[in-house]
């Protein structure tokens, strides 16, 4: 009995002490956080160098949380049986199967690959895990040609160190894959035969400030068809009043536009608004439905506010007359903007098609008139791009019970709330006192004819004397 205990011993020491299995018996080691080379080495009592050997690195190299270490066996002093196992695993791992190498036979060495936006060589190359010369070898192209969106590159499998199977793979010459760039371009150009465009051109005033981007902007065309469509360049430059044909948004090109163009369609469009000028509506050609209806932009000075300040039901909204009291009143508190006031400036913005408003004085205290009603918050005085005063003043004369006031030397209209109408002209300029029109000598019978309407006019003008505003805010 104790002999055979004592073979038994025996055997399991040589099985510990044998080189082979010590070797085969290969341990690893996550590095966390905080651990050193040193402080690893220590757990499993061995030597740093046994260590460093078995992983290929250097003492001095750092570590890193989640790195992967073989851990040498005890019997292994200086780790190079460790390091020789490791690299006879890694190749076995890099060894394709057997199974794996009659595939690659029968199937083309690489895949396609569609260049997108953006995208590189070295970026391509990263993402497939081989190298740039094994992808320029395979299409045939230096490392410093350039490559387009859309282009196909050959990708070579990982095995393939060179990239020369799978350009021997596809049996095509470097050339054959350049014509390949006329695709996308095929693909995103419109068809040669294309539908006449069926939406109507339209016709643009240019105001004060506008460029050609900004207009192909607003009707959200390209600036290369409007200039076509206007026989002008994107460096041309507009002026305030000049009108231009607006191709409709299917007329990518502007030829239909342009066609008008040349057979004389924005002269006649021109008369036709001359003619409604000379009218008794001269504000017509000006109206345009809003695209926003109680939407408005008011400018003052530095200060520019956009906003909603009628609602769907017609009420005024908390937040823009809010908004508009504090830019009217200059940002005094406790100053009140009469509501029928600002009723009327979204009317105004609407029926103009929600063009910028310029407001030039609102509540003021200063003023030539003692019974002013800028005082009362009742009064404004402004102007609208794109519609000259004397338009906007006729217009303004059409709304009930309001006081319209004209200063032909100045660049701005007066508009009130009050019982009754009115409408005076005042030549005077800013700053200066106000010269008021004096009436024209009539004959007896013109005079007859007009006695009761001048009587109404001149009582309201003993009642409200015309007032006069500045461009230059004033100061209290």
């Amino acid at each position: 009995m104790y002999r055979v205990f004592a073979a038994l011993v025996l055997a399991w020491c040589c099985t510990w002490s044998s080189p082979a299995l010590a070797a085969n018996d290969l341990r690893t080691h996550t590095v966390y956080k905080g651990q050193r080379l040193a402080s690893i080495a220590k757990r499993y009592r061995i030597s740093v160098e046994a260590l460093c050997t078995a992983n290929g690195i250097r003492c001095s190299d750092p570590i890193r949380p989640g790195q992967k270490l073989v851990i040498p066996s005890r019997d292994d002093k200086d780790g190079s049986r460790a390091h020789a196992q490791r690299q006879k695993e890694s190749e076995k791992s890099r060894r394709p199967s057997t199974s794996q190498r009659a595939r690659n036979k029968n199937e083309p060495s690489g895949k396609l690959h569609t260049v997108a936006r953006g995208q590189r060589l070295g970026s391509i190359a990263k993402r497939y895990r081989i190298s740039v010369d094994a992808l320029c070898n395979a299409n045939g192209i230096t490392p410093s040609d350039p490559i387009h969106p859309g282009q196909k590159l050959v990708v070579p499998s990982p095995d393939d160190k060179d990239g020369s199977r799978a350009r021997a793979s596809q049996g095509e010459s470097p050339v054959s894959v350049e014509p390949r760039r006329a695709d996308p371009p095929t693909v995103v150009d419109p068809p040669k035969k294309r539908a006449q465009p069926q939406g109507k051109p339209r016709v643009h005033k240019v105001y004060r400030g506008q460029r050609l981007l900004s207009i192909a902007r607003r009707y959200r065309i390209s600036l290369e068809a409007l200039c076509h469509a206007n026989d002008i360049t994107p460096r041309s430059r507009i002026r305030a009043g000049q009108l231009l044909i607006i191709p409709a948004r299917d007329d990518t090109g502007g030829e239909l536009a342009r066609k008008l163009f040349e057979r004389g369609w924005l002269d006649r469009d021109t008369k036709a608004r001359a003619a409604l000028a000379d009218s008794k509506q001269p504000w017509v050609p000006y109206l345009k439905r809003p695209q926003k209806r109680g939407h408005v932009s008011l400018r003052w000075w530095e200060e520019r506010w956009n906003g909603y300040l009628v609602g769907r039901s017609g009420r005024l909204l908390p937040k823009g007359r809010r908004a508009i009291t504090r830019m009217l009143s200059r940002g005094k508190d406790g100053r009140k903007i009469h509501p029928r006031l600002i009723q009327l400036i979204a009317q105004v913005s609407d029926a103009f098609g929600g063009r910028p408003i310029r407001i030039v004085s609102g509540f003021r205290v200063a003023s030539y008139v003692r019974g002013s009603r800028h005082r009362q918050g009742r009064a404004v005085d402004f102007s609208i791009d794109g519609v000259p005063n004397r338009v906007l003043v006729q217009y303004l004369r059409t709304l009930e019970n309001v006081g319209v006031g004209h200063y032909p030397n100045s660049s701005f209209v007066h508009l009130d709330v009050r019982n009754h109408n009115a409408y005076w002209v005042d030549y005077a300029g800013p700053g200066e006192a106000p010269r008021y029109r004096r009436p024209k000598r009539r004959s007896a019978k013109s005079l007859a004819a007009t006695k009761a309407k001048e009587d109404g006019e001149k009582a309201d003008a003993v009642e409200e004397p015309h007032e006069h505003s500045t461009p230059a805010p004033t100061t209290e």
